[in-house]
């Protein structure tokens, strides 16, 4: 099918009555998305992907909140007939469906029917799994901790045999002990599927269809196996082979086995994934308890099937990629603001991309959200022009004025790091801080209570110019909070395992302000943050 880029615009059209007013609903969350006509945001969404590299994306774009379609659109056509694209079409949306797997699994332990806490071996008795078996849980696989990498793990995506996958993927080279590091695994999510369905006591489809599928209204989801679901809506698998030429076939055109069950492999479409984050806030699916767990992270930000990170309104975005032969997609959800994003293509587009030129329209950011100096008089500087305080350390937060400052100080010294930024940002940082700051130790890792109060600082001058000892950074710079800290010093990887407060020069390239705070000094820090924002209101 010839692909006429000039034709975009013109063929992009609005499906499925997606203009519904979207209402103004009572949110006591200060960082809340601005309400405003859902015609006018739609307006401004399709604008900005329209621009983007001139209407070359294909594929198509959702948003809603509460329900409420803001946008469901088609850009380009699906398949070699030049049918549109619409809120109907049929995506494969790669490793977006190992959430799908991750709620079948919570749902049989909501059930009776499993703990999260159960080892591998408990479900197969018959096979011979090794130590692993009876180390491995339900967790690590769901949260990618178990230590199996799908190096020797993974299968051909139509490998037939269900057990034989099991036994060679917890038979496998594991490069780490169970709940130590966090390593994608899509076999892990292989294990997982034949989990559900020896529990379940049906085939993996038939579970997921009546028990997660159905209930929430999903009706047109299923497999690329093609049974109950109207392919004539389905869009092209486009397969760029060796040669670089596209190869196109149905949705259905990729092996269907024991290498991707539980892993990928699910078809949906936008509609349908708007009904999908509606169930999950109605709990028609999984209990608040259960989606607690689903939402918790473990390592890295990663949950049950899911990344979960702190917006800078203070708000959870939880979110998951995918990346098949032939398709790409990036689903988002908001649940505290009651919102999902969608971007599906079967084209070889960033979906990353087009979701942030959504992100942008619906939460604009700050002007003048944060002014940064740095005092470097009185410091001793290394070879890279850098400050590494360990000794003397303090960290805090207060008002003043219209701003929340945070303050770095060292005794002796006296201020060396001042950061000023509006409540807004000050209760996404305290948000990310305190998502971080409860979890658990790592075994083995190091850090622990350096510097005064558990408080490190590392601050970088290289890529500025002092005037009187002082460094004012950029305005572009913007706050970023890691569980961890993972660097290299003299070849040799370091890992701190205190949450680390990293001040983010993104055009540079750029860290020049890095906290690393003991979980209780990062924990006082969050409150201070979050009590600081509290009184503009």
């Amino acid at each position: 099918m010839m692909r006429t880029r000039g034709l975009v615009a013109a063929a992009a059209v609005v499906f499925g009555g997606c203009l519904a007013p979207w209402a103004a609903a009572q949110d006591n969350n200060a960082g809340a998305a601005r309400i405003e006509p859902a015609a006018d945001l739609a307006d401004r969404i399709d604008r900005a992907i329209l621009k983007h590299k001139l209407g070359q994306f294909w594929g198509g774009v959702m948003v809603a909140r509460d329900g409420q379609v803001v946008l469901a659109k088609g850009y380009g056509y699906a398949n070699e007939s030049l049918d549109p694209i619409t809120a109907d079409s049929l995506f494969d949306i790669g490793s977006v469906a190992k959430s799908f797997t991750a709620a079948a699994i919570l749902r049989l332990e909501m059930d009776g029917k499993l703990k999260t806490s159960d080892p591998v071996a408990a479900f197969f008795p018959d096979l011979d799994l090794g130590e692993r078996g009876q180390t491995v849980t339900l967790h690590h696989l769901m949260t990618h901790t178990s230590g199996m990498s799908d190096r020797g793990a993974i299968q051909t995506l139509d490998f037939p045999d269900r057990d034989e996958a099991v036994r060679r993927a917890m038979r496998s080279r594991f490069t780490a002990a169970p709940g130590e590091q966090w390593d994608y695994c899509n076999a892990g999510y292989v294990v997982l599927a034949a989990v559900v369905e020896i529990t379940s006591g049906r085939p993996f489809e038939q579970y997921l269809r009546e028990a997660i599928f159905l209930p929430a209204g999903m009706r047109d989801t299923g497999f690329i196996d093609g049974e109950h679901l109207d392919l004539s809506r389905g869009t092209a698998r486009i397969i760029t082979g060796r040669t670089g030429r596209p190869r196109r076939t149905d949705i259905t055109g990729d092996g269907w086995g024991w290498g991707l069950r539980g892993a990928g492999g699910i078809v949906t479409t936008m509609n349908d994934l708007v009904k999908w984050e509606r169930a999950i806030a109605a709990e028609t699916i999984l209990s608040a308890e259960a989606k607690k767990k689903w939402w918790t992270a473990a390592k890295d930000d990663y949950a049950c099937g899911w990344f979960v990170e702190t917006t800078d309104r203070g708000t959870r975005r939880v979110h998951h990629s995918g990346a098949t032969r032939g398709y790409t997609c990036q689903v988002s959800m908001f649940p505290d603001e009651g919102m999902i994003v969608a971007v599906l293509t079967n084209e070889l587009h960033s979906p990353h991309e087009i979701e942030g030129l959504v992100l942008a329209q619906l939460f604009p950011a700050e002007t003048g959200g944060i002014e940064a100096v740095l005092t470097i008089e009185g410091l001793e500087l290394n070879e890279y022009k850098g400050a590494e305080l360990d000794q003397g350390v303090s960290v805090a937060a207060a008002r003043d004025g219209d701003r929340v400052v945070l303050e770095v100080r060292r005794e002796g010294v006296g201020v060396v790091a001042r950061v000023a930024m509006t409540p807004r940002a000050a209760r996404g940082l305290a948000g990310k801080i305190a998502a971080v700051a409860g979890k658990p130790e790592a075994e083995g890792a190091e850090g622990g209570e350096r510097g005064a109060g558990g408080v490190s600082v590392m601050l970088g001058t290289m890529k500025y110019h002092a005037k009187d000892g002082r460094i004012e950074l950029p305005p572009e710079v913007e706050w970023n909070v890691m569980p961890r800290y993972v660097g290299m010093a003299d070849g040799k990887r370091i890992v701190d395992d205190r949450p680390t407060i990293i001040l983010v020069d993104e055009p540079n390239l750029f860290w020049p302000l890095i906290i690393k705070a003991a979980r209780p000094a990062a924990a006082r820090l969050a409150a201070e943050l979050t009590a600081a924002a509290a009184q503009d209101k």
